[in-house]
Order: structure tokens, then sequence, then C-alpha cells
């Protein structure tokens, strides 16, 4: 879930967003991925385990942290285009130390435990190293 700073005082507060639009739980994918489709199986908090299957009928399973982005305003050619704040699936080129790929279901749902895990570890929140001196 996105985290944006705001100034309070000499600290920054962290504020979550709710609105935020949700990955959906099955998609079919484009660009580099196009026609494969995804579908998830398992997901808690950030941490989702999705199936893929490509057109070829290759599967395999991916786990992903998914990517929350913020709502914006972009202007092409004098158009304003409102985006709205939403989680994203990865792309190959973001691919690294939260997302596995793997053809078997078990060792996926290895992943998807051993990512909670990490997730949880995590402080919720950096207020003391994000102080303003």
């Amino acid at each position: 879930m996105w985290v944006s700073p705001h100034k309070r005082g000499r600290r920054r507060k962290f504020v979550k967003i709710f609105n935020m639009e949700k990955i959906p739980t099955e998609f079919k994918g484009r660009a580099e991925v196009s026609g494969t489709m995804f579908t998830q199986l398992k997901r808690e908090g950030d941490i989702c385990l999705y199936k893929r299957v490509d057109p070829d009928g290759f599967t395999a399973y991916e786990v992903v942290k998914v990517i929350p982005t913020k709502a914006m305003t972009a202007v092409f050619k004098g158009v304003s285009v409102n985006y709205e704040a939403k989680e994203r699936y990865p792309q190959s080129g973001q691919w690294g130390a939260t997302e596995r790929t793997t053809r078997t279901l078990e060792k996926a749902e290895e992943y998807f435990e051993q990512f909670c895990r990490n997730e949880k570890n995590k402080p919720a929140n950096n207020a003391e190293a994000n102080t303003t001196i």
C-alpha cells in the first residue's frame, strides 16, 4: 500500500491511502505478456500469489509484491488525463527481491509464506528515521 509522507512539526507522519483500487484477481496480460492469463490464488497484505498461463499453455506461478501508484494528472497533446490511485503488477524490469516465478505450486507457496513473514517483520513506519533536522 502506498504511504505518503506529510510533515507535521519536526517529524513526518505516514498516511495510508485507503481508496486505492486493488489489483484484479484475474486479468489478461498486455505488452510483453500479451495474452497471458493471471489468476490470483492467495493474497496477504501486498503479497500475492498468481497462477500464470501463457497462450501456448505453459503454466507457472508468480509471487509478487504489488506496486502502489498514486493518483496523478498528465497532459498529452494539450489534453489532461486523470489517473486514479491503484495497485499494479510489477513489470519484468522491476523483478527483484520481492518477486519470484516457479513452475510448481508448492515452491510458489513457500515463496509466498517467506515473503509474508518478511513483510510482517518489517517496521510499520520509519517515523524515527524520517525526522527533519
